[in-house]
């Protein structure tokens, strides 16, 4: 399932027996490369569906687990996706998170 971001990149939503769903993007529609792993079934992903909401898509994906899981892709800064993978990290290491209030 292929779409066009308003960026100019292309989004391809692919789901494989390995119990998630594939992201894969270019940037002229010809040459994919992997940019995501979306995990959460626990089992084979049987049906996947994505719409465009803004600059964020959002997908649905059904699996033989009998789950429907629900995603909302974003995109976001290399900058900001590491500082958000880094808070993730100390999660899973029982450090307190800083929260930042606007």
């Amino acid at each position: 399932m292929e779409h066009h971001h308003p960026s100019g990149i292309f989004f391809l939503f692919a789901s494989t027996d390995k119990c998630s769903v594939t992201l894969y993007l270019s940037n002229n529609g010809k040459e994919f490369t992997v940019g995501h792993f979306l995990s959460g079934h626990e089992d084979w992903v049987q049906s996947l569906s994505a719409v465009l909401d803004g600059k964020d898509f959002l997908v649905s994906s059904g699996g033989q687990d009998a789950f429907i899981r629900l995603w909302r892709i974003s995109p976001i800064t290399k900058e900001k996706a590491a500082e958000e993978s880094k808070m993730v990290k100390d999660l899973k290491q029982g450090k307190k998170p800083k929260w930042h209030f606007l």
